[in-house]
């Protein structure tokens, strides 16, 4: 049982050594947004609030997001 426990805790911090190797960089990086203002807070669909995302016709386009 305790080299079960030893294993997993060895697995776990590998993987977190693992994932800061990887990803960790990314911390560091500034910010960039292209196309934040055109695609996010500047589209008319999201300005004009997202109850659109529950018509009928979305629900004909997207049938996946209804699918739970």
């Amino acid at each position: 049982m305790r080299e079960s426990i030893r294993r997993t805790i060895i697995s776990l911090a590998a993987l977190i050594v693992l994932w800061l190797t990887i990803y960790g960089p990314a911390f560091f990086h500034d910010f960039v947004n292209f196309d934040d203002p055109t695609y996010i807070y500047k589209e008319g669909m999201v300005t004009q609030g997202l109850s659109w995302v529950f018509s009928i016709e979305f629900m004909k386009v997207f049938p996946a997001s209804t699918a739970v």
